[in-house]
């Protein structure tokens, strides 16, 4: 059952791409202004679901626990987020209803935290026996095509300088959270990331 549980969890980025390209069709941004909010949603109940699958909150709380000292790796992961291209650009634009605002800005603090759980705690914990350079490719690449494919359904354009950064920024995330056993500086630096580049799919 255990290696049912595992198979099912090292397959579940690739169900949840496909569960995040379907819910683009169904919730149509150019429809239904308010598109990230369901889609987000449901992405947040898989991995509740594949996290609950494997452990739940134990390992909610593992992934929080203090991190141990490597503080250059640390502050490298919470700054390097500030490097993004055009990172300021969006913030000028952000508006909308306050309903709409209020939605974006919830969803802005806590989806760090569902993401970095799932994409670099549980893919991270869930291939230990794997080469280390697999095991992080393997989540991260599929990281950044969610991302891509999440931003296409929200009609925001997507450079290969941002795909690239995407990626890169992912892969320090992993190590970091490899190295300091924590994913407190990770989400941390996820939450940056979108304070950051708010309004990058509300506008």
């Amino acid at each position: 059952m255990k290696r049912h549980s595992d198979l099912l969890t090292i397959i579940s980025p690739i169900i949840i791409i496909v569960f995040n390209i379907c819910s683009s069709f169904v919730f149509k941004y150019e429809v239904i202004e308010w598109s990230f909010i369901p889609i987000t949603m449901i992405e947040w109940m898989m991995i509740i679901f594949f996290i609950s699958m494997n452990g739940g909150t134990d390992l909610v709380t593992l992934w929080l626990k203090r991190p141990s000292k490597n503080w250059l790796l640390s502050i490298v992961s919470l700054l390097i987020v500030l490097l993004y291209p055009n990172i300021f650009s969006n913030i000028k634009n952000f508006c909308g209803s306050w309903m709409l605002v209020t939605s974006y800005i919830l969803i802005a603090v806590l989806n760090p935290f569902f993401e970095e759980f799932y994409w670099r705690g549980l893919l991270t914990d869930i291939t230990p026996h794997w080469n280390a350079t697999a095991s992080t490719l393997y989540s991260n690449l599929l990281f950044t095509f969610n991302y891509v494919v999440l931003q296409a359904s929200f009609r925001q354009s997507t450079t290969w300088e941002m795909i690239l950064f995407i990626f890169i920024t992912s892969i320090i995330w992993c190590i970091t959270y490899q190295k300091t056993n924590s994913l407190r500086w990770v989400i941390l630096s996820h939450f940056v990331w979108n304070l950051f580049t708010i309004g990058s799919f509300v506008i």
